[in-house]
């Protein structure tokens, strides 16, 4: 079953080398995140399939990296925004109905959003949602995470490097910036600690409280695999944060919309005090959006916290935003759909792989997974670094994408599904699955 060539892919990355910096747009788009040997060009998407320039078919759980909801090119989206287009054109400069119409929409939808501010991109919303959190504290220490992601921003965009040796310690090991070019200096404004440990939370809110503005998270896991939050753990630090006059910021950009129209914190019934939402917000529009306790988005309301953008809440975004929550709200179907077509799937291959011998476990919750090869379950970063394999994952992925089915290559990543998807693209994702592990096994798949 193996597929054509894909012969122009090539020839377009050799091309766009020349005048674009990595020939793509986006460092998770690239030969660095395991696009290997080269990244396929697509020419268009239909529903929950995508075409290739070389004219190549795939089921997508690519879903460009999540934004994808309703999948591609959702009618009902697009047509709103046309209609948006002919009557104010791309741009206005100035306030107009369709603005507070959505954020209506959006502050009716989600449980912690009273007040509401639209930018372009994650990136963009998480610095304004730290920023409002460092001015409403009045201290300037944020919380975060190992193997979360929170954007590009000079402000939160820093790593932490684990030795295995540190794989079970309960060590909180110096921050880094992610790239160069961000200030060292900065470092001293985050502290990263591993994730789902209450305890290691504990202690340093109980040493640095007094400077800490703010603990951003994501509610599951999604730039590690998809791993979930262990009982209780939202709920802790929901306790924790209210009780030492600290933030609780959720990152939803990729859990917004997708687990429920409330997104994760409707799903798991902890409400943090602001939220940023981006990707299923427009079903692939570009559009972000933060907002949360009215006391705190005050500050913005009355200009004491600045937050400004030429292209924020522009009327096409604001027409994605009201076409895309008028669907996930309106349709009680839609969120079973999503779970059931989610839950086939992931434990569909999960099995189909286990009965080949692989060792591997599904991971997440309804229309976010990932099949994590590891000995183990994955419950954190440290974990996913110490005992994931992901050369028989990447290994599998290229068998798979032969075959006509397309998901990140990165271990790290993950898959989703859209309410496009349908029983038989499942049934035959789980045949080619089959066929495609086969090949993965040979000789140059080992266990490292």
């Amino acid at each position: 079953m193996e597929m054509n060539p894909t012969k122009k892919s090539k020839q377009m990355f050799e091309r766009a080398q020349q005048s674009l910096a990595g020939g793509v747009g986006s460092k998770a788009r690239s030969v660095h995140a395991g696009f290997t040997p080269y990244p396929i060009f697509m020419d268009h998407g239909e529903g929950s399939r995508i075409f290739d320039v070389d004219g190549n078919e795939y089921i997508d759980y690519l879903l460009a990296l999540g934004p994808l909801i309703l999948g591609h090119k959702p009618k009902k989206i697009i047509e709103a925004v046309k209609d948006v287009m002919e009557n104010y054109g791309p741009i206005i400069g100035t306030p107009y109905e369709l603005e507070y119409e959505a954020t209506e929409m959006l502050c009716k939808a989600v449980p912690c959003v009273e007040l509401a501010r639209f930018g372009s991109s994650g990136s963009e919303v998480v610095m304004s949602a730290i920023r409002l959190a460092r001015a409403y504290t009045g201290k300037e220490k944020i919380i975060r995470f190992e193997g979360h992601y929170h954007g590009q921003a000079d402000t939160v965009n820093f790593k932490i490097t684990t030795p295995l040796e540190y794989v079970e310690s309960k060590t909180v090991l110096p921050s880094a910036p992610v790239t160069p070019g961000i200030p060292e200096c900065l470092s001293g404004t985050v502290i990263i600690l591993p994730w789902n440990d209450p305890e290691i939370v504990e202690s340093t809110i109980e040493k640095h409280k007094n400077e800490i503005a703010c603990l951003i998270t994501e509610p599951v896991m999604c730039n590690c695999g998809c791993i979930l939050p262990k009982p209780g753990y939202l709920e802790f630090l929901r306790d924790i944060t209210s009780k030492n006059n600290i933030l609780l910021i959720f990152d939803e950009v990729i859990t917004g919309f997708r687990l429920s129209s409330g997104g994760a914190q409707e799903y798991y019934s902890v409400i943090p005090d602001l939220a940023i939402f981006a990707k299923a917000l427009g079903a692939g529009f570009p559009v972000a959006a933060f907002g949360g306790r009215r006391e705190i988005m005050e500050l913005i309301a009355n200009d004491k916290v600045s937050h400004g953008g030429t292209y924020n809440s522009n009327p096409i975004a604001m027409a994605a935003v009201k076409a895309t929550l008028n669907e996930l709200t309106n349709n009680k179907d839609i969120y079973t759909h999503l779970f059931s077509i989610g839950d086939r799937v992931s434990q569909g291959l999960g099995k189909v792989l286990r009965n080949a011998g692989v060792s591997c476990f599904a991971q997440g919750v309804g229309p976010i997974f990932q099949i994590w090869f590891a000995e183990k379950v994955i419950s954190n970063y440290r974990e996913a670094i110490a005992f994931s394999m992901p050369k028989q994952y990447h290994a599998f992925n290229r068998a798979m994408l032969r075959r006509g089915v397309l998901f990140h290559p990165a271990q790290m990543e993950n898959c989703f599904v859209s309410t496009s998807h349908t029983n038989q693209d499942v049934e035959l994702t789980l045949q080619i699955a089959e066929e495609a592990i086969i090949e993965a096994k040979k000789p140059h798949y080992e266990h490292t």
